[in-house]
């Protein structure tokens, strides 16, 4: 349950659950080298006084920050950085200059800080919901692994769809536990691509799958992940190792060795 936002005008004090974060980039770096304009409001304070119009609430105005890999950070209760997201408690003094509610980034107290979910604002600075997103990854996966969904029992459909979720955790838990310092992005790009592979190649019940998932998981490439999302590339050119031309083998079939001097 969010912190219970209370204001003080007389002192300018605010005590509250951080709602939306925004973080607008801006056009160029200021001479500050601050790269985004930053702002947030409190669950429950708006303009109008009715907690549940989101679309009137207060903006606390931080200007502009350095922002590093998508995100922006206070100091806690014991002086640690830690991020600024949604349904963290917080506390800070503001001042008022006409409609703008201001805030100094190193007046902020973070009293109870959370994890940054995985996606916590959109380019618009508005709250992003990806479970469709997930939602679709997981009924691809299932029709990697069943063929097609058209005429089977939707029922059926379900149950492997919910066991891909299923299996997505566990492998997740696995990258986790192997990369304790990955960010949940990064967790859930590895476990996410490693089962997608596993649904295509691996052949079988579902617990084949999940150990095929789990064997990929276990090579997490971070840094490709990396560069992919921030569209970077490496300046050393990338070394053309030669491709062997060798056919692909089933390893369940014998390889027949023909006789080159019998014709066909």
């Amino acid at each position: 349950m969010a912190l219970e936002a209370s204001i003080n005008k007389d002192f300018c004090m605010v005590i509250g659950t951080v709602g939306v974060v925004s973080l607008k980039e801006k056009s160029a770096p200021d001479q500050y080298d601050n790269t985004h304009n930053v702002s947030f409001t409190i669950q429950g304070l708006n303009k109008s006084g009715d907690p549940k119009k989101e679309k009137d609430s207060i903006w606390f105005v931080l200007g502009g920050q350095k922002v590093r890999d998508g995100k922006i950070q206070a100091k806690d209760s014991n002086g640690k950085w830690v991020d600024l997201v949604r349904g963290c408690e917080v506390k800070f003094p503001y001042t008022l200059n006409g409609d703008w509610w201001n805030v100094k980034k190193g007046q902020i107290v973070i009293t109870n800080a959370v994890e940054a979910p995985a996606s916590n604002t959109s380019g618009s600075g508005k709250p992003f919901d990806n479970t469709g997103i997930k939602v679709g990854h997981l009924q691809n996966c299932a029709e990697n692994f069943i063929g097609s969904s058209a005429f089977m029992d939707a029922n059926e459909y379900s149950r492997i769809v919910n066991e891909f979720d299923r299996i997505t955790k566990e492998v997740a838990e696995s990258v986790k536990a192997a990369n304790p310092k990955f960010s949940t992005f990064d967790v859930d790009v590895n476990a996410g691509r490693a089962v997608l592979s596993a649904s295509r190649n691996a052949q079988g019940d579902l617990e084949v799958v999940k150990q095929y998932a789990l064997n990929g998981a276990s090579n997490a490439v971070r840094d490709v992940v990396l560069a992919v999302v921030k569209g970077t590339s490496s300046d050393k050119p990338v070394e053309q190792k030669p491709v062997e031309n060798t056919p692909k083998v089933n390893p369940q079939e014998p390889q027949i060795d023909f006789d080159d001097d019998i014709p066909f």
